[in-house]
């Protein structure tokens, strides 16, 4: 895919989790490529788990800054980061999509701030599905308008500081290069407050070190 998130921001912690085979896809009927879980309850949320195993690894072997834990993801990593967002919310400060969103699953998730970037040209999800994360972000947040123009960057945020920042750009299903330093630059200034409610009940991983 080529982030390079760990280039843009040498000083955090990146760690990038592969997906694996046994989930069906719209892409992948028998399940046979690598991949994440596409509904919260796939495979008795594996990749879940998966990653509640490797943020405890990573605290064991690393001083980090528990509010300051983000999730980012591209296509299916997108999808399996907004089941992130719905079922393990409370350890992540903010999320960033990229050429999928989470839909529905904005509902049921905590507020937290995301970056939400897609390409109008997108032949895999289409923009006027992921669009449409954009509308329930903004309700879910109490914001509202956010949608950038296109090749433009929006940022909005609500009475309690959470942001939604948008990428509209001009290209495919592709991860756009200078959609990283937007990325970083975003999670930058993201730190989760000590009083958030706590939900017990939503890979790749970027873990700044203190």
């Amino acid at each position: 895919m080529g982030t390079r998130l760990h280039i843009e921001w040498p000083e955090a912690l990146v760690v990038y989790l592969d997906g694996l085979p046994g989930n069906p896809a719209p892409y992948d009927r028998e399940g046979l490529h690598p991949g994440w879980q596409i509904n919260p309850g796939d495979m008795n949320d594996r990749d879940v788990a998966l990653t509640d195993a490797t943020l405890d690894a990573l605290a064991q072997h690393y001083k980090i800054d528990q509010r300051r834990v983000f999730a980012v993801g591209h296509s299916n990593g997108a999808r399996f980061v907004g089941i992130l967002w719905a079922l393990r919310g409370h350890r992540f400060a903010a999320l960033a999509f990229s050429a999928a969103q989470a839909d529905t699953l904005i509902d049921v998730a905590e507020p937290r701030s995301v970056f939400m970037g897609m390409g109008i040209r997108d032949d895999i999800v289409p923009f006027e599905w992921q669009r449409q994360s954009i509308k329930y972000a903004a309700a879910r947040f109490g914001i509202i308008s956010v949608e950038a123009k296109q090749d433009e960057v929006s940022l909005a945020r609500n009475s309690d500081g959470v942001e939604l920042v948008t990428f509209i750009h001009s290209g495919n299903h592709a991860w756009p290069a200078r959609q990283t330093q937007m990325i970083v630059s975003f999670f930058r200034r993201q730190s989760q407050q000590p009083n958030v409610a706590v939900s017990r009940d939503a890979p790749q991983a970027v873990r700044p070190l203190p």
